[in-house]
Formats: C-alpha cells, sequence, structure tokens
C-alpha cells in the first residue's frame, strides 16, 4: 500500500509565535483541504501518516466518519466492521509522549497510534517523534496544509529522508504552506494549482494519480 506524509496546522496567533502564519491562513480552507485528502486517500487505497495535532486530527476523524457513512449506505459487499477496519487501516496517528497526560481525546478514536518516547525537552520529544515518523514507512510524498514552524520543519526532515520525492504545499491554505510555496516554487517546480486551485478532491486526485 502506498503510504503518504501530512503536515498540518491551524495556525493560531498567541505570545512567541511568528504572527506571519496567522496572517496568510485560510481557516476554511485548511479544513476542506484535510477532509478532501482523508477521504481521497481513502477513495484510492493509500494510508496517510500525520502527527497529532489538536486542531487536525479531530478533522481527520471528520472525514473518517463521512467517509464510513458514505461506505455504508453504498457498499453491497462490505460490512459494517469491514469498512472500520479497512479505515483504520489507512490511518496511522504519530503523538510524543510528552503531552501523555493531556492527550486529545479524539486520538482514542484511532485505532492505529504511535506514542513516541518522551525526551529530556519539550524540542527534543518532537523532533524524536518526527524522526521516527518519517522513518515508519517508505513515503511517496508529502503533503502540507495550513500550519506553522512546525510544517518548515517538517518539510526540511522529509527532503532529508526523501531527496527524491515530490512534496506539494497547498499554498491556498496559506501559512507555512504558502510560504514553502513561494520559497521553492521554482526550485521543485511547484504547479500554480496549488495556489489557485480550491477544488481540493480533484486537486488530490491529480496529485495522488501520479505519485
Amino acid at each position: 500500500m502506498k503510504t503518504i506524509f501530512l503536515s498540518a496546522g491551524l495556525p493560531e496567533l498567541k505570545e512567541k509565535r511568528d504572527p506571519r502564519y496567522f496572517e496568510t491562513a485560510d481557516i476554511t480552507a485548511i479544513r476542506d483541504a484535510v477532509l478532501s485528502l482523508v477521504f481521497v486517500c481513502l477513495k484510492m487505497d493509500i494510508k496517510i501518516v500525520w502527527g497529532g495535532h489538536p486542531a487536525i486530527t479531530p478533522i481527520v476523524y471528520e472525514a473518517v466518519r463521512n467517509y464510513e457513512e458514505k461506505e455504508r449506505m453504498v457498499s453491497m459487499r462490505l460490512t459494517d466492521s469491514e469498512i472500520k477496519k479497512y479505515i483504520q487501516n489507512h490511518v496511522h496517528l504519530f503523538q510524543s509522549a510528552w503531552f501523555e497526560n493531556t492527550l486529545p481525546e479524539d486520538n482514542n478514536k484511532f485505532e492505529n497510534v504511535t506514542l513516541t518516547q518522551r525526551k529530556e525537552s519539550f524540542l527534543d520529544s518532537i523532533s524524536s517523534m518526527r524522526v521516527e515518523m518519517l522513518k515508519s514507512y517508505e513515503l511517496m510524498t508529502a503533503i502540507y496544509i495550513g500550519g506553522m514552524e512546525g510544517v518548515l520543519e517538517e518539510d526540511s526532515l522529509f527532503n532529508k529522508f526523501y531527496a527524491n520525492k515530490p512534496t506539494y504545499p497547498i499554498a491556498s491554505t496559506g501559512g507555512a504552506a504558502l510560504e514553502l510555496y513561494e520559497k521553492y516554487k521554482y526550485v521543485r517546480n511547484y504547479h500554480e494549482s496549488l495556489l489557485s486551485n480550491y477544488a481540493y478532491t480533484s486537486l488530490f486526485y491529480s496529485i495522488l494519480s501520479n505519485i
């Protein structure tokens, strides 16, 4: 099964956080893009891996729930338990044990969850999680949606481990994804549809058909 990496976040205007990500973020577009990506991955038999984010994991679960409801209505060959098993096999959530006492309730809705080792500091813990997450599969591509500094850091790591694999910053969602697009659009030959196309379902079908 092909596996892709999702790096996403909802930029927040907080003390000590760079406001530039918040200023360009399109919250509705971020949500729509995540919903569409998960739907397309499930339809195309592609596994999606992501790092736990309190704002993104609930959106992933919403997409999973929507897909399950649609499949239950149209599927003539799969039982409810088979549909659920198929879905759970296609989503893998990574979370650092640094947050072990404050894990979002939505984490419990996923069967395939990896809790990575807690290190001496927050930054070391997050870094360790990212490395383990990115090395756990042979990833075919990375999709960036919204986000802040963490998305930039994950892009750097992804390109370190998968230098020859494509990346797709969905620039229309703003935040770090827009920054990556503007920084590398010529170096990585990013298509302008990443900035202009809000029809995310068709966009992701196009992207993932070529990985």
